[in-house]
């Protein structure tokens, strides 16, 4: 429902912005599809840079949907850390991740 919505905001012509994509990417994980945000992360819809935020929610879900798969949270916070300067919140989900994946 969600995409749709966006989709016919995208057709108005409406531009979306990072709090857009963030929203979209963290509704998907909360619902529990974990393969729609790793089409936006693949690539950034309409040249709209992803935030610290963007990458929270990124990390948080990967650690959510693919527990064990702690190569794919690292490189992940690896390629945040080039684009945004990571945050207690950044920290504290990869904190929390490893520790759940111990």
């Amino acid at each position: 429902m969600a995409w749709n919505c966006f989709v016919i905001c995208l057709k108005e012509d409406w531009l979306a912005n990072t709090v857009t994509y963030n929203t979209l990417i963290q509704g998907f994980f909360q619902a529990g599809d974990c393969e729609m945000p790793n089409k936006f992360s693949n690539r950034w819809f309409l040249g709209v840079p992803p935030d610290i935020w963007t990458y929270n929610i990124l990390l948080d879900g990967l650690w959510l949907c693919k527990a064990g798969k702690v190569e794919d949270a690292w490189k992940l916070f690896v390629a945040s850390v080039k684009g945004v300067k990571p945050d207690v919140v950044t920290y504290t989900t990869m904190i929390s991740g490893f520790c759940r994946k111990v």
